[in-house]
Parts: structure tokens; sequence; C-alpha cells
């Protein structure tokens, strides 16, 4: 009775989890990075954290973010970061 009722908790869940709808982006804008910026806190202006890990994908996707965006190197003040607004 526990398994089933485990079962249909994790049938829930992921059903939830694939009925996300597709954020779209409707221009991008280039942002300065200042003192004190990280990429979590510029992306949460642009997508209010509702798709967050979705929405830094996209960035890091972006050919402008190439550069800016490796792996292991900070943000540094004035870089320019493209981010995406989202149609509302």
């Amino acid at each position: 009775m526990n398994k089933l009722i485990l079962l249909i908790c994790i049938a829930v869940v992921f059903m939830g989890c694939a009925q996300q709808p597709k954020t779209i982006y409707t221009t991008k804008e280039v942002v300065t990075v200042h003192t004190g910026d990280t990429v979590w806190g510029i992306a949460s202006r642009y997508c209010g954290d509702v798709y967050m890990l979705e929405y830094l994908e996209e960035l890091k996707s972006l050919p402008e973010n190439k550069k800016v965006l490796k792996p292991n190197r900070p943000l540094q003040p004035g870089d320019k970061l493209t981010v995406l607004d989202i149609k509302k």
C-alpha cells in the first residue's frame, strides 16, 4: 500500500514537470556588469525566479555571452551580458 502511494506521488510530480510551458523571450538587452553582480542576480531581475535554470541555460547558449559566461570565470565589472526579456 505504501509503495503504491509513493508511485502515485512520483507520477504526479513527473506529470507536473512535463506540463511546464515553454517560456517565450521577446527581446534582447545588453547589461553592463557592476561590482557585486552575479549571473543569478542579473537573471532574476529579468526572469523573476520562475524558470531560472531554463533561463540561465538560454543565456549561456547565446553567442554574445560565450566569452563572458565561460565556466569558472567570474563576472568582472564592465563585462557586457546579453539578457532576454520574457514575454508576459
